[in-house]
């Protein structure tokens, strides 16, 4: 049953991260294929993709070898085979020191409470981080939630967001 061989690394997978991570390690499966897709059928293949975020290449690349591992054993547990194929990868891109600064000093400034953390987002600032200074401002989703159809922001944390925005871009203006 290759299913339950994935699910054999998919469930170990907090664990993994638990052990060779930090508390901002991310690693997630987030698709799984399963053929011959029939509520009634073994699934003789499954196909699924995994994905790590972490601030540091090592750590990522010790998780994946850790993850492929444990996915081996799996299989062979279940008599599957396995092969494992890297279609996508990305360095950490730390963001700007300085304009994390601008952002901090802006929201000093409004008296607003605000966390430093960092991020395995990707959106564009990843790609932007190569060429350009980046940095990104999040404002909090409700419970946390994010990415998702449930993801629910205040409208008093936007707002409170954009005026963040709109100070750092006056501070960053009267530098140049």
């Amino acid at each position: 049953d290759a299913l339950v061989a994935a699910a054999g690394m998919i469930g170990r997978l907090p664990e993994v991260v638990k052990t060779f991570g930090n508390e901002y390690t991310v690693a997630t499966v987030g698709t799984i294929q399963v053929w011959p897709h029939s509520v009634n059928v073994i699934p003789g293949r499954c196909v699924f993709n995994l994905e790590i975020r972490d601030q540091e290449n090592a750590v990522m690349q010790t998780i994946y070898k850790e993850a492929v591992k444990v996915l081996e054993e799996s299989c062979k547990a279940q008599k599957c085979s396995v092969k494992v194929r890297e279609i996508s990868h990305h360095d950490p891109a730390p963001m700007n020191e300085q304009l994390k600064a601008v952002i901090m000093e802006a929201a000093d400034d409004l008296g607003l409470p605000y966390k430093v953390l960092p991020s395995g987002a990707f959106h564009d600032a990843l790609v932007m981080s190569e060429r350009f200074p980046t940095a990104m401002l999040f404002v909090p989703s409700v419970n946390g939630i994010s990415h998702s159809r449930y993801e629910y922001t205040n409208e008093e944390d936007i707002a409170c967001g954009c005026q963040v925005l709109l100070e750092t871009v006056l501070k960053l203006d009267q530098r140049v």
